[in-house]
């Protein structure tokens, strides 16, 4: 494999297979080269009016380069003294030259817009107009980033093969034959001359062996996922803009670990970077924070700050809550111990602070910013405690919020379901036998005096009943646990990254707690409702969130972030027992659905296609093509998904005919059009190789999407305006009404006249990537 090397013009990534994707798109005849021409004409007519001033007029040709100056100015005669002493200062043509780039960089965006030549990144409003070299250039710039990519992957996996056997081969050629053959009728001894003479690992050596983090990566991410991560990075650092771009791409996945470490660091740090600008705020933070370090060793005289005051306390916690807790569990040796208590003790001597829950808080950072051999000391465990107060000060939730946050929840439960809700309500009174100790954390931070009247009264009180059963038997309690924990209390621990990358992609909402707490409660619905009492509610509260599939925790949230039913997610648990399907009552006069397996789909198509477009006076107003609208340069273009892919996709060849052409309201003008001969049809759909999409329930879907195509001039091609689009499914799958497992039920084609409605305005990225944002676009007018 080709590696890496320091960025610079000619690689601006620093990754090879990146670097050389990106020369590729810039080679001569290609796609860029035409949107580069109808860019750099735009930027010459600008430039042109600017020519008037003679030392910006210098500066921007500086800027420029000489190619462009040549080609668009030939009679251009530079003057660089203009911008030299002592013509002019230093600080002078400094302040010029950013107001030239501030102009050249708006002039381009505007330009760029104007041509059609723009990309729309999320969260902007997509434009109306979109050049055709830009859709080809798209298209082709994303062929050639997957082509790379896999290519990339594929000598990854040859070089990870390879070491795997050069590793075997060594270890199979310093491998010594035992000196004599065991008896298989008499066991060797410790007498023998082969066993006295061995070499036998003690136990602290075997499990160091085990739990070395320099070997295998944990099982959350691999090389493969590190490799697209790593590239991603490259990405990042050459336009840290594009973080949020990134974020909502990636909503509802896992982070590989490179990136993981990249993303929570840049959050980590936001809160500063907004406090103090143009400077290196992570080297500023690390010197603050060392200092306060070095000085709370000195004011509690101790020799070093990994051995606090309170450390046998610390130590003592970390060892009860590692034995108890699921996530932990598989991380309760000696190396890491060590590694949550002594960074829990530099934080207190950095500001004195210590919680219980702060022991669940760290372990999500221990294991992203985990290092790549054990260290029991050194400056990793400050990090750690850096990064830990960081989280504490600028990112997790305040205890007010987390209880703001499990009341709303339980105000969702009832109204999404009210016999859940009551239910934990009724049993939640009966043979209440409460602790205090396990919930004292969310006591304090809420109601400190009752909270210390339930530790100041004698255990058997009935003072001690009263407040105990009021204060805990209550389901918010639990909610409260789950949150102010961050819900590494409950879930496992590949359950406990997912969430936490969703929390740093997303930055710490609150809504997003919310819909986590949601997601847990209904897929452990039919738990809760076997729950007789108190006692059985608490071990389902306790111990069964760590028993769900993360895959179907990951399916559930992203059900509940796009706005889906919350009916629907008890059944996206596939523990639950299987409840029989109702027979479906049968309409008359109704054709029999085709049916098929969920791997290949039935061909399908679309036919007898009619559109209403409403085109306000004032749209006609502001882009004057429309004044000329002809239905005949109306075009469709179907396409068929499958979750965010893609599978198939189609022109419409005829052209349309009128239907009514009729003035409508005294501020619109209505067309009725119909494609009487169109016919789109597709077959061979194979979604085989998308496991991810079928888990994640996805389905198939189209979308049409309307096109204006302007005639073309002799100065000039024409141009392609989306005018609108409608998404609609195109098979209804048997589980939404039977809730039987949907990997296993076939789809049943949708068969039968339906109107939707078709939005004004580009297809915006959203809807495909299925991010939770509500499209919305005012574009030329409304269409229907």
């Amino acid at each position: 494999m080709y590696k890496s090397k320091a960025p610079d013009a000619k690689h601006p990534f620093g990754a090879h297979w990146l670097d050389s994707c990106y020369q590729e798109t810039l080679l001569p005849g290609s796609h860029w080269d035409k949107i580069k021409e109808a860019l750099n004409n735009g930027l010459a007519q600008k430039v042109e009016k600017q020519l008037e001033h003679p030392e910006r007029k210098q500066m921007i040709f500086e800027l420029l380069g000489q190619d462009f100056g040549k080609r668009y100015f030939p009679d251009h005669n530079p003057d660089p003294g203009l911008l030299e002493p002592p013509a002019m200062s230093k600080t002078e043509k400094d302040k010029l030259m950013l107001e030239a780039q501030s102009w050249l960089q708006n002039q381009m965006y505007k330009i760029a817009n104007e041509a059609g030549c723009h990309r729309v990144l999320p969260g902007e409003e997509p434009s109306d107009t979109i050049h055709p070299d830009m859709v080809e250039f798209l298209e082709d710039t994303h062929r050639i980033f997957s082509t790379g990519l896999d290519r990339q992957l594929f000598l990854q996996e040859e070089d990870l093969a390879k070491n795997q056997k050069e590793t075997l081969q060594n270890k199979e050629a310093t491998t010594k034959p035992p000196s004599r053959m065991p008896s298989l009728f008499k066991p060797m001894t410790a007498s023998t001359e082969t066993t006295m003479s061995s070499d036998k690992p003690s136990t602290t050596n075997i499990k160091a062996s085990i739990h070395n983090l320099s070997g295998e990566p944990p099982t959350f991410w691999g090389p493969q996922s590190d490799a697209i991560g790593d590239s991603i990075i490259s990405i990042l650092h050459r336009d840290p803009r594009r973080f949020d771009e990134i974020a909502k791409r990636l909503h509802g996945r896992q982070l590989p670990g490179s990136l993981r470490k990249y993303m929570w660091l840049d959050v980590l740090f936001k809160a500063e970077r907004q406090k103090m600008k143009s400077v290196n705020v992570e080297k500023i933070v690390r010197e603050r924070f060392g200092r306060a370090v070095s000085r709370g060793v000195g004011e509690l005289r101790i020799k070093r700050a990994t051995h606090s005051p309170i450390n046998g306390l610390i130590e003592n916690a970390v060892i009860e809550t590692y034995e108890v807790t699921p996530s932990m569990m598989p991380f309760n040796y000696d190396a890491h111990l060590k590694e949550a208590s002594r960074s829990l003790n530099v934080l207190y001597v950095y500001n004195r602070s210590y919680e219980p829950y702060l022991i669940h808080w760290l372990f999500p950072l221990q294991l992203a910013f985990r290092e790549t051999q054990i260290q029991v000391s050194g400056e990793h465990m400050y990090e750690l405690a850096m990064y830990l107060d960081l989280l504490n000060t600028s990112c997790f939730p305040k205890w007010p919020e987390v209880f703001a946050i499990a009341e709303k929840v339980m105000t969702t439960l009832a109204q999404a379901d009210e016999e859940l809700h009551d239910h934990l309500k009724d049993i939640s009174q009966r043979n209440v036998d409460v602790s205090p100790k396990d919930f004292m954390v969310q006591l304090i931070h809420q109601e400190k005096t009752k909270a210390q009247a339930v530790l100041s009264t004698t255990p058997q009180s009935s003072k001690t009943k009263t407040l105990s059963k009021d204060l805990l038997s209550d389901p918010l309690i639990f909610l409260r646990k789950w949150v102010g924990e961050g819900f590494v209390g409950v879930l496992d621990t590949q359950a406990v990254i997912y969430v936490w990358d969703q929390c740093f992609m997303q930055g710490w909402p609150s809504s997003l707690l919310h819909d986590v707490c949601v997601t847990l409660l209904l897929l452990l619905r039919h738990k809760f409702m076997e729950a007789s009492d108190y006692h059985s509610m608490k071990e389902v509260f306790f111990r069964e969130p760590c028993k769900l599939y993360t895959a179907d925790l990951q399916r559930g949230f992203i059900h509940i972030q796009n706005k889906g039913s919350p009916e629907d997610l008890p059944y996206m648990n596939r523990q639950r027992p299987i409840t029989p399907a109702p027979t479906p009552v049968p309409k008359p006069k109704s054709p029999a659905p085709s049916t098929v397996s969920t791997v290949q789909l039935p061909p399908v198509g679309l036919k007898d296609i009619e559109l209403k477009i409403v085109i306000p006076a004032e749209a006609v107003e502001r882009e004057q093509w429309l004044s000329s609208f002809d239905i005949s340069n109306v075009q469709l273009h179907v396409s068929v998904y499958f979750g965010s892919e893609r599978l198939a996709y189609k022109w419409s060849q005829t052209e349309p005919a009128p239907l009514v052409v009729s003035a409508g309201t005294p501020s619109s003008k209505t067309h009725k059009i119909d494609f009487p001969d169109e016919v789109f049809v597709f077959d061979n759909l194979d979604v085989s190789q998308l496991d991810v999409e079928r888990e994640m329930g996805s389905y198939p879907y189209a979308i049409v999407r309307v096109d204006y195509s302007t005639p073309g001039t002799s100065t000039g091609s024409g141009i392609t305006r989306t005018l609108g689009w409608s998404k609609f499914k195109l098979f209804q799958h048997p589980s939404q009404t039977s809730r039987l497992s949907m990997t296993s039920q076939p789809w049943v084609m949708l068969d039968g006249d339906y109107f939707y409605t078709l939005h004004s305005g580009s297809v915006p990225e959203s809807i495909i990537n299925n991010l939770p944002r509500t499209p919305h676009s005012p574009g030329l007018g409304r269409y229907m």
